[in-house]
C-alpha cells in the first residue's frame, strides 16, 4: 500500500512539471483608435484585464506561457481591423498548454467584446458597451455604465456601476453575483436563483414580486422596479447568492 502511494505520488509530480509553464514570452502592441466603434478580444487560457486610457491610443500587452520552446515559438497574436472593428485573437496550435495573459488599454466609450475559456475577466474601463464571458473565472467591472452581457460558467460576478444604458444581463451557475450601482431610477430588474438567497436594498427600487423555492426559505425570485422602468437588469446563478445595492 505504501508503494502504491509513492507511485501515484510520483506520477502526479512529475505530471505537474510536465504541464508547468517554463518558458515565456511577451507581446506589445500600439495603435490609433480613430474610426474604431467596437473590440474584440478572444482568449482561451488566461486572464484579461482592461484599463482606460486617455487619447485615442490602444495598447495591448500580453505574456505568453508554454511548457515547452517549441510549442511557444508556435504562439501567434493577430491585430487586425475588420471595419469599425478590432479584432485581437491569439493562434497556436490545439492541446498545446499555452496560457495568453492580456493586459488592453482603451479609450472611453468603445464597446468591448472579451472572452475567455479558463480565466477571469476584469476591467475598470469606462465602457460604452461590453460582452464579457468566460468559463472558469470569475468577471469583476467597475464602468460608468451597464450595457450587455456578462457571464460566466464557474465563478463569481461583480459590478460596480452608475446607471445603465441599455438592458445588462448578468449569469453564473456556480458563483454569487454583487451589483453595486448609483442610479437605478430608469430600471426594472428580476433576480433569481436556485441555491442561494436574493437580497434587493436599494432606496430607488420598488419590490413588486418576491418567491420562495421552499417554506421558510430564503427568497429565490425577486422582481423590482426603478421610477421610469426604461432598461431591464436580468441577474441569474443556480448555486449562489445575488444581491443588488448602492454604490
Amino acid at each position: 500500500m505504501r508503494k502504491r502511494i509513492i507511485f501515484l505520488t510520483l506520477v502526479l509530480f512529475l505530471s505537474s512539471l510536465m504541464f508547468s509553464y517554463t518558458y515565456e514570452k511577451s507581446f506589445h502592441k500600439e495603435l490609433q483608435s480613430e474610426n474604431l466603434t467596437n473590440i474584440y478580444l478572444k482568449n482561451i487560457n488566461g486572464k484579461i484585464l482592461v484599463n482606460s486610457q486617455k487619447g485615442n491610443k490602444i495598447t495591448i500587452f500580453a505574456t505568453i506561457k508554454a511548457n515547452s520552446k517549441r510549442k511557444l515559438d508556435l504562439v501567434n497574436i493577430k491585430v487586425f481591423k475588420s471595419d469599425k472593428t478590432l479584432e485581437i485573437k491569439p493562434y497556436f496550435p490545439k492541446n498545446s498548454n499555452v496560457s495568453i495573459n492580456f493586459i488592453l488599454k482603451i479609450p472611453s466609450n468603445l464597446a468591448l467584446k472579451a472572452t475567455s475559456v479558463n480565466g477571469s475577466i476584469i476591467s475598470d474601463a469606462n465602457l460604452k458597451r461590453f460582452i464579457l464571458t468566460t468559463v472558469n473565472g470569475k468577471i469583476l467591472v467597475t464602468n460608468n455604465y451597464g450595457a450587455g452581457k456578462v457571464s460566466t460558467v464557474n465563478g463569481s460576478i461583480k459590478l460596480y456601476l452608475d446607471k445603465l444604458n441599455d438592458d445588462l444581463s448578468v449569469k453564473t451557475v456556480n458563483g454569487s453575483i454583487a451589483v453595486y450601482i448609483k442610479d437605478t431610477k430608469n430600471l426594472s430588474l428580476k433576480a433569481s436563483t436556485v441555491n442561494g438567497a436574493v437580497k434587493i436594498d436599494h432606496p430607488d427600487l420598488r419590490i413588486t414580486y418576491k418567491k420562495r423555492l421552499f417554506p421558510f426559505s430564503s427568497f429565490s425570485t425577486v422582481k423590482a422596479v426603478g421610477k421610469e422602468s426604461k432598461f431591464f437588469l436580468s441577474l441569474s446563478t443556480v448555486n449562489g447568492s445575488i444581491k443588488v445595492l448602492p454604490y
